[in-house]
């Protein structure tokens, strides 16, 4: 999975950052973007893959650095490892009694309404996967984003 789009500040946030990261991370220097040369305005400085993001987030101590990660991904990254959702039921592959789970994720096989059950719990696989974490984290809304998982997979939604 990608990292977020980029980490933007000042440069006065640009020079604190690189500083902290040469001295915690060396290796991680090669995903900054050259220093801005601007005397104010925000600037992408860095564009890291989603390992590094987690990792910042969990022990960069500047604050502002946590917060663009966690503007980014909606809350906390979180390593994935599958490919990210949401996925849909999609259209006939062209083989009899076969859908295909898009984005190119599989083909469901099967006949009549087993099919598109199949293919929906299938599809759904990611608002799960969230509801589940959802649930163990003590969010709030963990049950509101299972019955919703659960509509979609029942085909309600």
């Amino acid at each position: 999975m990608a990292g977020i789009d980029k980490i933007y500040g000042t440069q006065a946030q640009y020079d604190e950052f690189h500083e902290w990261m040469r001295k915690e991370k060396p290796e991680f220097l090669n995903y900054f973007y050259s220093r801005p040369l601007l005397p104010s305005g925000m600037f992408p400085l860095t564009n890291f893959p989603s390992e590094i993001d987690t990792w910042l987030y969990n022990n960069c101590p500047l604050k502002w650095v946590q917060e663009a990660i966690r503007e980014q991904y909606n809350g906390a990254p979180r390593a994935v490892s599958h490919t990210p959702g949401p996925w849909k039921v999609g259209g006939k592959t062209g083989y009899l009694n076969q859908l295909a789970i898009e984005p190119s994720i599989g083909c469901v096989y099967g006949a009549g309404e087993e099919v598109q059950a199949n293919a929906r719990l299938i599809a759904v696989a990611p608002d799960l996967l969230e509801a589940l974490e959802a649930l163990l984290e003590g969010d709030f809304n963990a049950a509101e984003k299972a019955r919703a998982a659960i509509a979609k997979a029942k085909g309600e939604d």
